[in-house]
């Protein structure tokens, strides 16, 4: 089944119908020959030594160069340009002449890093730190690939993609319902927007009656739903075997309410939109997957990620700059900080919404050049968006539309256009600017 047509019943379709569907939309990812192929090699992986391991990671980086400079106009100027041949690349360090390619730079030559012959793609966007959406082309069997890397590292916590159910906590759009029933990744995702005291009861209802053994979502909105079983002296009848998280920085404290109320381990991995690199979770920090890419740490920009992706082929990212930063620990193992804030905004019933939550994927803010959410008081929320030209009345009722779409009735939201966007008193962007004592 077309991953395009699946999106769309996922969407679209009331999820009684969802349920009859099940099997038959699962099916369609665990049984997609792409994903057996990448799963496949990854358990191959795990039984190499070093050695194989580097020699297999060369070939693929050299088949990324090589493809991207005879199919992008954009890698054939540059690589030309500092007279890069990727044909007799024999060492990781060849690749330090290839130009880094910031974000910047994607965006101003956007059209000649895409690859035209390759047909079967969409279209993403991904928030950056400066509060301006970045838009890319990511190719279809990426969604397939990239899923085979989760279930790859999930299943070391036990979780076996065949038959495994998960309780999600993540951001899309509910329209102020408590669930939505996800078949094709056999979960069930809860609205982190309206839990509260008063509700959470019901979230226990559903995620018993689904029958999940595991949780996945952004950390402060499972953190919180325990803090909520907790105050309310609630428990989930059957053994969460695992907590996944993801799209935040982890804090101490939301993992100490979450082992002291589900009384299991943790796992989290690193990655982003763009498919460019996927870290995961170790014992005291996380290890780039070698499967998946290249990964370098600027020495000029206080180890600052540049990677290198083999998942996508629409438009290659090659030697990418990330907001991101990574210091080694030890032996492979990295400290990983930066790309997602952990301020969040408070809901009229006390809610606690993380940026993550709410990060916009669609055309709505196509025309923005950055945005920014300020609020003053409790479950009251100001949009701030900046444009280069003044914005209709339509345009911003669009932007509120998009926004209610996102929190429900958890905000009263008001979009301001505003010249310039609030910085820190050291001159940073922050995507929230929070005035209320949390």
């Amino acid at each position: 089944m077309n991953i395009g047509i699946l999106k769309i019943i996922n969407e679209k379709l009331p999820d009684s119908i969802k349920i009859v569907l099940g099997p038959i939309i699962r099916f369609s990812l665990i049984k997609n020959p792409v994903f057996k192929r990448q799963i496949d090699e990854l358990n191959k992986a795990d039984m190499w030594d070093a050695k194989k391991v580097a020699i297999s990671q060369l070939e693929h980086l050299k088949s990324i160069l090589q493809f991207a400079y005879e199919n992008s106009k954009y890698y054939k100027e540059i690589f030309d340009l500092v007279d890069f041949n990727p044909y007799s690349l024999v060492d990781f360090n060849d690749i330090k002449k290839i130009p880094i390619l910031t974000r910047e730079i994607l965006e101003k030559r956007y059209d000649d890093l895409i690859v035209p012959n390759v047909t079967n793609y969409y279209q993403v966007t991904t928030g950056g730190t400066a509060g301006k959406p970045i838009k890319l082309l990511l190719e279809k069997d990426s969604i397939f690939k990239e899923r085979a890397f989760v279930y790859h590292f999930w299943a070391k916590a036990g979780y076996d993609y065949k038959h495994s159910r998960l309780a999600t906590f993540r951001g899309v759009k509910f329209n102020n319902e408590i669930s939505k029933y996800n078949p094709l990744y056999n979960e069930m995702m809860f609205n982190p927007f309206i839990l509260n005291d008063n509700n959470v009861k019901e979230y226990v209802k559903k995620i018993d009656s689904f029958g999940a053994t595991f949780l996945y979502g952004y950390p402060s909105a499972i953190s919180n739903f325990c803090r909520l079983l907790s105050k309310n002296n609630l428990t989930l009848n059957r053994k969460i075997e695992a907590v996944f998280l993801i799209s935040e920085n982890i804090y101490e404290n939301q993992v100490k309410i979450i082992e002291d109320t589900i009384k299991c381990k943790i796992y989290s991995f690193y990655g982003h939109t763009e498919r460019a690199v996927f870290a995961e979770q170790k014992e005291n920090g996380y290890s780039f997957n070698p499967v998946y890419g290249v990964v370098e740490l600027s020495n000029e920009n206080n180890g600052k990620v540049i990677c290198t992706g083999f998942l996508n082929r629409k438009m290659p990212l090659i030697r990418y700059e990330l907001d991101d930063y990574a210091h080694l620990i030890e032996g492979g193992i990295y400290n990983i900080h930066g790309h997602h804030d952990q301020d969040v905004l408070i809901g009229k019933n006390d809610e606690r919404i993380a940026i993550a939550a709410i990060n916009f994927h669609c055309d709505t803010l196509k025309n923005i050049a950055a945005y920014q959410f300020v609020q003053k008081e409790k479950g009251k929320l100001n949009f701030n968006v900046q444009a280069d030209s003044k914005l209709s009345d339509a345009e911003l009722n669009d932007i509120k539309e998009a926004l209610t779409l996102k929190v429900g009735n958890t905000f009263d939201c008001k979009i301001m256009q505003v010249d310039e966007m609030e910085l820190t008193k050291r001159g940073k962007f922050k995507m929230i600017i929070q005035e209320l004592e949390i």
